[in-house]
């Protein structure tokens, strides 16, 4: 029996680093080991680190050059700076941050990457012609990931599925201004009417899509970790007590009440503050070194440039004491995707932020993962009572739920994507 073929269409991907192109790696190369045929059409550059391992074949990637609509942005502030940093700009360009808003909602439109759009359908076309695939799958954001299968979808009546890694439109998070806010929500329902099921990584989003967009089939696959990708590493001994965030920080989490509460440390047992070292690791992390600055902790909190997706897991399984922040807003769905990484560390995580309905909390407290602070006292007596643990026993103990850790490694979930590509094979073929 032939193999059932799948068509990505993913701006993101390896050997490009961000969150998503790992996603849609893992999911393609694990749907291989199960008999898919898989092909990915992707973006032939990006500024991001070229540093991720191609995990199928080359032959079956197809890349796309495309018109970087952001190309003088980056000139103004320079590749180097926006590869490590992103679109960040100093404190005082509040001239230049508005422009920058401004620019990102007209030109931007829907997304950074719509000078992709065009040459990425016709690369996806002669693709279609030559290599009929029975379901078509495209991951967003970008959201011009959508516009290209949706027109795919309607040229040859290929079943498509649309994957939401994160809400392109949202209630509560308006991603530009009014009324162009208004053009975009609409811009999405008429997209997403041509979609023969949606695929998102948390339930409250799949129940916002199940509202939106009746009629066609939902399904939750999160995102996980995979076990090959980490050494077998023992806990980390010490002292100091090492805390690590890994990752961006968005402009709905808030770092100050561990800050804070380091601080605290500091004037109150500033002995125990000695055997403390944080440090953030990531992109968009100017507000974080601000913060530090005005809080006089520059000897206790570093502030580092993104590593590759390898040394950043080797960083977490190196440190005591993972950090999750989690949104100060109502979006319950909103799981980070490093809180899966954080799991496949087994190292004990500190959660910041949001509230017992959040579902990235939910996921931890089942596995036995971490512990949450929603104050500056108690963030700085948990984080006290770590350190006095190490020193006592040398380590810190984790009693991560080993049933529950393993719902979400990335081959399991593979095959959950692959259940509901099926099924939606299936539903067309009946139709």
């Amino acid at each position: 029996m032939p193999a059932v073929r799948a068509l990505f269409i993913s701006f993101f991907y390896p050997p490009f680093n961000s969150i998503g192109g790992l996603r849609v790696s893992k999911m393609t190369r694990y749907l291989r080991d199960l008999g898919w045929d898989v092909r990915v059409v992707t973006a032939a550059e990006d500024d991001l680190p070229a540093d991720l391992g191609l995990e199928i074949p080359v032959g079956n990637v197809i890349r796309v050059d495309y018109l970087d609509v952001n190309a003088l942005p980056k000139r103004i502030l320079g590749r180097g700076r926006v590869r490590s940093r992103g679109f960040e700009t100093d404190k005082g360009s509040a001239v230049l941050g508005t422009l920058g808003r401004a620019y990102r909602d007209v030109v931007n439109f829907p997304d950074g990457q719509i000078g992709w759009f065009r040459p990425a359908l016709t690369a996806a076309r002669a693709l279609v012609e030559e290599w009929r695939p029975d379901v078509l799958v495209s991951s967003a954001l970008p959201a011009t990931a959508h516009l290209v299968a949706n027109r795919l979808a309607k040229q040859y009546a290929i079943p498509w599925v649309a994957e939401y890694r994160d809400p392109w439109c949202m209630p509560g998070r308006r991603r530009r201004s009014w009324p162009l806010s208004l053009l975009e929500r609409k811009l999405e329902d008429r997209v997403l009417r041509g979609a023969s099921a949606i695929v998102t990584v948390s339930d409250a989003w799949a129940q916002m899509y199940r509202g939106r967009f009746r009629g066609v089939p939902v399904y939750t696959v999160p995102n996980g970790f995979d076990s090959s990708d980490l050494e077998q590493a023992k806990p980390p001994e010490g002292p100091p007590l090492r805390i690590l965030y890994s990752g961006r920080v968005y402009e709905r989490q808030n770092p100050m009440l561990l800050l804070r509460a380091v601080r605290a440390l500091v004037d109150g047992a500033p002995l125990v503050a000695r055997t403390i070292r944080l440090e953030f690791v990531g992109r968009y992390l100017g507000s974080v070194r601000r913060a530090v600055s005005s809080l006089g902790l520059d000897s206790v909190v570093v502030v580092s440039e993104p590593l590759s997706h390898r040394a950043a897991l080797a960083a977490q399984q190196a440190a005591h004491v993972l950090v999750l922040l989690l949104g100060m807003d109502d979006d319950v769905g909103w799981r980070p995707a490093k809180l899966y990484e954080y799991l496949g560390a087994r190292r004990p995580i500190l959660v910041i932020g949001g509230t017992a309905q959040h579902e990235a909390w939910v996921v931890l407290r089942e596995c036995r993962a971490g512990v949450a602070v929603d104050t500056v006292e108690n963030a700085a007596a948990q984080l006290q009572a770590w350190a006095l643990e190490l020193q006592r026993d040398g380590t810190i103990r984790s009693s991560v739920d080993e049933v529950c850790r393993a719902r979400y490694e990335r081959r399991s979930l593979a095959g959950e994507l692959s259940d509901a590509l099926k099924a939606t094979v299936q539903r067309q073929t009946r139709t």
